[in-house]
């Protein structure tokens, strides 16, 4: 109860606004998704008492979602133990949409990937348990680099590097 009141930017006494609501509403949301309660709904309701405002939160948590199955495509030299060790989610553990965004920026910052993509399966079949289908593309391992210039002094000069990412 008291971490939820935490979340809420109106508080007994102060003047009722729908944009506050909202928000109020929203916060609500974002902790129970953070929980793992994907299909939570909050919903408020107003009793008018005169020039005050009585409002009550009905908040339905649903089934609690865990992580399932993660299965990793695209990748061909990096090891899907090291993509999955990345990964801020985890099998059996309670399913975030904030911990799925989390571990698309840890595997982006690798530095290993053109791109990156988590695919959750199950949300709208409203499962408890939901899976996800990591699908990256791994960058190039060897680049090319060619340098040609002319000048009077110099006539023709050139340049070669090779560069190999492992």
């Amino acid at each position: 109860d008291s971490k939820l009141r935490r979340r809420l930017s109106m508080e007994a006494g102060d003047l009722f606004s729908q944009e506050n609501l909202q928000s109020d509403q929203k916060a609500l949301i974002n902790y129970y998704l953070d929980q793992g309660y994907l299909y939570a709904t909050v919903e408020p309701r107003m009793v008018k008492e005169g020039q005050e405002v009585e409002l009550v939160y009905n908040i339905e948590e649903g089934p609690k979602t865990n992580v399932g199955e993660i299965v990793v495509i695209g990748n061909y030299r990096t090891r899907p133990f090291a993509i999955k060790k990345a990964l801020d989610l985890k099998p059996n553990r309670p399913f975030s949409i904030a911990r799925l965004l989390k571990s698309e920026s840890s595997l982006r910052r690798m530095g290993v990937f053109r791109s990156v993509d988590i695919e959750p399966l199950g949300i709208t079949e409203r499962e408890n348990v939901i899976h996800l289908l990591v699908k990256v593309e791994e960058n190039p391992i060897s680049f090319i680099d060619l340098e040609a210039s002319y000048d009077t002094d110099n006539k023709f000069t050139g340049a070669t590097s090779l560069q190999h990412n492992n």
